[in-house]
């Protein structure tokens, strides 16, 4: 069954819109993939596989369009809706050589300008696997939207291009299952989500979408011959974004957003970890407070190793991963891979940036 609900008051009746939504699945290359600079000298995949372990992706259920209409006299109007999809509405297929999970379907949409009078539609689409809390400035107030109530649903194409979703401890076990279509990709010199045919009463919305978050991947290791020497007894991580993240700027998050992550989370303490071992975890890339504005940092995220060593104390090796970013359109992908080959003198930081 398909529930709908809309943000516009009835005025006539709705148009269905012909609907396709691409995630890529499978044998997808990261847009972000430079071979002479990236750590691996495999092509990463953004999800399926990425990069060699399989993943338990879950199909997303929820789906949330806003439509920017332009018509002429530069009017804006700006038409929102949500939609609950079933795991069956799913296909994979391939498209130019990449597995995708693709969804083909009809959205009702109310209110919408007639034909003759629109100059443009841009369509900005994300979907998940949990229902996302969503908020909009509307007028200087951070205002939750409802897609129930007109009031309280964003009008402009700048309000819809920095809606921001809740991330909290719970939303970082869903965020390798949201995608969004980022604003700033283009095609042809514009948002790639415009719609090429305006003058018909049923436009054809196709996005392929993309991770809001970055894959973080590591694997450790300690030689054969040092494994008598020093073994891993832990890996946490630290500094993972909590607070507002931007649904359609994912590469756009500041510091100045975040609200928590400074607690420690486990990622592998089994004895799985003693010698050698791999984890990945999703998460949101952002500004650092300490960054210089012709050399923004991003992913100050820190990875600790518990590092025994014979019979001493076990110490800390800290890793902080950091990004160098300024107008990408994707978020990061990371990988790191790390041998322990020599006992440790003391505590320190090293930094990765990719």
């Amino acid at each position: 069954m398909l529930l709908f609900t809309g943000c516009e008051e009835p005025v006539r009746e709705s148009v269905e819109i012909p609907l396709q939504i691409v995630l890529p699945a499978g044998e997808y290359i990261s847009p972000n993939y430079a071979p002479e600079r990236d750590l691996n000298e495999d092509a990463p995949r953004r999800v399926l596989g990425d990069p060699g372990q399989q993943e338990v992706l879950k199909k997303p259920t929820h789906a949330y369009f806003f439509c920017v209409f332009e018509t002429t006299g530069d009017v804006i109007t700006v038409v929102s809706f949500e939609k609950t999809m079933a795991d069956t509405e799913w296909v994979m297929q391939g498209i130019d050589g990449d597995s995708c999970y693709v969804h083909n379907g009809k959205v009702p949409v109310k209110d919408t300008p007639p034909p003759d009078s629109r100059v443009a539609i841009r369509v900005y689409v994300a979907v998940s696997d949990t229902a996302l809390i969503m908020t909009y400035d509307k007028a200087g107030t951070p205002t939750v939207i409802d897609f129930s109530n007109a009031a309280k649903c964003p009008t402009t194409e700048e309000q819809v291009q920095n809606i921001t979703f809740k991330v909290d401890r719970a939303m970082h076990l869903h965020l390798q299952n949201i995608y969004s279509s980022p604003f700033n990709k283009e095609e042809d010199d514009e948002y790639y989500g415009t719609v090429k045919v305006v003058y018909t009463d049923y436009p054809f919305i196709h996005l392929m979408l993309y991770h809001v978050a970055s894959k973080v991947d590591l694997t450790w290791n300690v030689p054969t011959d040092k494994q008598g020497d020093l073994h891993i007894t832990n890996v946490t991580v630290k500094h993972r974004y909590e607070g507002e993240s931007y649904l359609f700027k994912p590469t756009k998050n500041e510091h100045a957003k975040f609200t928590g992550g400074t607690d420690t989370v486990l990622v592998a303490g089994s004895v799985g970890t003693y010698w050698a071992g791999r984890a990945y975890m999703y998460t949101i890339p952002y500004l650092d407070e300490d960054s210089l504005a012709e050399d923004k940092k991003k992913f100050p995220l820190q990875v600790n190793f518990g590092v025994q060593e014979a019979d001493e104390t076990a110490k800390q090796y800290r890793l902080t991963i950091s990004q160098s970013m300024s107008d990408e359109v994707y978020v990061p992908w990371v990988r790191g891979n790390l041998t322990f080959s020599k006992p440790l003198t003391s505590d320190k930081d090293t930094l990765i940036v990719r």
